[in-house]
């Protein structure tokens, strides 16, 4: 696991190979398949995906379709092995952990092109050499909205175990760590993930089963940072654009369009959607943002667009039995339902804007996450077999 967690959080790319070699456990060396609405749901979307590939003739389409299958056999490993709340909050440790080397690289980088906006250096990196000062970091995870939703779910694991830790010297190194995370949340620029934050710490405080007064400080104070950075109007304070690198206007201008052009490719494919890539394949032809659109920066959108009506049922299906569980796992007296809830709410709130979940780490964070949740309601059904009513 420790090994696996390091490729998640490396780059993007080296991400990539979890679904490799979970796909080779479970082909090769016969992992346990939980027959569950998760497990279900996700087979059932690479299987329209590929249909959806080949009825838009689509070669790359039908090719990345494969996704869900590799989010599949990586909910299926999580699933044998993360049963307890303990396992979780191994991985959880780890995540933390390697992510602060993600942080320390991304106070590296703003003050590189901050105060050395050097050529050379954005050579070596591969980057467009008209970048200014303003520049909003991305750290190990190749974008500014995904490095945003990183950092703001590693904040609500550090304040979740910190709260959790009666021994104060045991928690600095929490609270070190959730600094290092605010100030890269904040030099990342990404208001949709300021946001996603803002809901998370609020369901992270209302679910939790032991609740403190230093942690409600804490709460607060990372709320007011965001709220300052974020969202100071421009008349009274430049603090917002000069810290995230643009305004709060660009944040909506940029994407109204696109949003137009997905309903336009809804109308015209409402059942089927275009395709994995149907968006990259035709977007220019229905909006005029760009010459090439990656996706619908909504993920209602983006499931509508890429895999039609049918995609979009097959996703609510799934969250529908993720909420009942969660509720379920509550009700049996489980506290990581607020870290695991929290975590959600991110990518959600955050998806009403963009679709983060396009991305290997953040998809493998959801769907990690999601499996979890699955997995911790079947077991708490053989700890307490009087309380099936729900869980899925």
């Amino acid at each position: 696991m420790f090994n696996l967690i390091l490729l998640i959080i490396m780059s993007q790319y080296t991400a990539l190979f979890i679904g490799v070699y979970t796909t080779y456990k479970v082909i090769r060396m016969r992992e346990e398949i939980q027959k569950n609405s998760w497990n279900i749901g996700l087979i059932l979307l690479f299987v329209w995906s590929l249909l959806v590939g080949l009825l838009n003739k689509s070669i790359m389409s039908t090719a990345v379709s494969i996704v869900f299958f590799l989010y599949f056999t990586i909910s299926v490993v999580l699933q044998n092995y993360c049963k307890t709340e303990e396992k979780l909050e191994i991985i959880c440790n780890y995540l933390i952990k390697f992510s602060v080397f993600s942080g320390i690289i991304g106070i590296i980088e703003k003050v590189t092109f901050a105060y050395f906006p050097m050529e050379l250096w954005k050579k070596v990196l591969g980057l467009p050499l008209s970048i200014s000062t303003d520049h909003r970091i991305f750290s190990t995870f190749g974008n500014p909205n995904i490095a945003g939703d990183w950092f703001a779910t590693m904040i609500i694991m550090t304040i979740y175990y910190a709260s959790n830790n009666k021994n104060f010297k045991e928690r600095i190194p929490y609270y070190f760590a959730t600094t290092l995370f605010v100030i890269n949340l904040c030099f990342t620029g990404s208001r949709g993930a300021f946001v996603g934050l803002l809901f998370a710490l609020g369901v992270l405080f209302l679910l939790e089963l032991k609740r403190s007064k230093s942690e409600l400080i804490v709460i607060l104070a990372i709320a007011l940072v965001i709220g300052v950075v974020g969202f100071t109007p421009p008349k009274v304070s430049d603090i917002s654009q000069e810290i995230t690198g643009h305004n709060i206007e660009r944040s909506f201008d940029t994407r109204e369009e696109i949003w137009r052009g997905s309903l336009k490719m809804i109308e015209e494919k409402p059942l089927t959607g275009w395709g994995m890539l149907g968006t990259i394949e035709h977007g220019n032809e229905f909006s005029r943002y760009s010459d090439v659109i990656n996706h619908s920066h909504n993920i209602w959108l983006s499931f509508l667009t890429s895999l039609g009506v049918v995609g979009l049922l097959g996703y609510l299906y799934m969250r529908a039995n993720i909420y009942k569980n969660l509720i379920y796992l509550y009700k049996a007296g489980y506290s990581s339902v607020a870290l695991l809830m929290a975590m959600q709410t991110i990518v959600l709130i955050h998806g009403v804007i963009d679709f983060t979940i396009i991305t290997p780490q953040i998809g493998i964070l959801f769907i990690g996450s999601s499996s979890i949740i699955t997995t911790l309601a079947k077991e708490s059904v053989n700890v307490f077999p009087k309380r099936r009513s729900i869980a899925v």
